[in-house]
């Protein structure tokens, strides 16, 4: 089918041409891309403005750069004491005192647009979905915050970091040391699978010959590990 529009080509009907109901062929006597090329030259005659196409990546760059931008010019700004005591929240729609709300430095009056009471539930999950992913650091940020507090009484070392845990899970293949049972990394609080560092002799600290990856509850004794898992904890 021949175009009447500005290219005057031959194309396929099915795959050039919109549908028309109104035309013996069933078909709009011009293609696509001379409506379209008609629709853009109708926009710029009106004054609108050429649209822009861009990726995912470049108008997620753009956009990045954007609240770069904006961040920046709030804190050169500086902190503003609004002059009201109440704000409504984002996600609850209620209106609670300033004291409710936490400090952010990217927004207009210094505070958050959720209050606290919203927050702290969505702020304690991504904290066990993080520590679930990022196992490694987690468990070694709490051995060293627990051997900093009792250096002091017990003079304990501590001398390992990441890759040795990684190294660890290695050698023991994901499994824990004491149990023939697998560790598996979770977000669910007291999971009993959970890996945790375990020291061999109490007496020293965390060294790497005196450390292993074992189960959060052998520390507490079987009787909960049985009652999770059943007859599967071998001895």
């Amino acid at each position: 089918m021949q175009c009447r529009g500005a290219c005057k080509q031959s194309k396929p009907k099915t795959a050039e041409y919109f549908t028309w109901d109104s035309t013996r062929e069933k078909f709009k006597p011009t293609c696509k891309s001379c409506v379209a090329e008609a629709a853009n030259a109708q926009r710029r005659a009106k004054g609108v403005p050429q649209r822009i196409r861009m990726s995912y990546e470049e108008r997620r760059h753009r956009q990045n750069e954007l609240d770069k931008l904006r961040r920046e010019k709030l804190k050169s700004r500086g902190r503003i004491e609004p002059d009201y005591t109440e704000k409504q929240c984002n996600m609850c729609q209620q209106i609670r005192p300033l004291s409710d709300f936490w400090r952010e430095g990217d927004t207009l009056d210094s505070y958050a647009r959720r209050c606290k009471l919203c927050m702290r539930p969505k702020a304690a999950q991504y904290a066990r979905e993080w520590n679930a992913k990022n196992w490694a650091r987690a468990i070694l940020s709490t051995a060293k915050s627990g051997c900093s507090q009792n250096r002091r009484k017990r003079n304990l070392d501590f001398s390992i970091d990441e890759n040795h845990i990684n190294e660890l899970w290695d050698r023991q293949q994901g499994m824990c040391y004491w149990f023939d049972i697998a560790l598996i990394p979770s977000s669910i609080k007291k999971y009993p699978q959970k890996p945790t560092l375990e020291r061999l002799d109490g007496k020293l600290g965390y060294v790497p010959d005196n450390v292993v990856l074992a189960m959060q509850r052998t520390k507490r004794g079987t009787n909960v590990m049985l009652r999770y898992l059943g007859n599967s904890v071998k001895f």
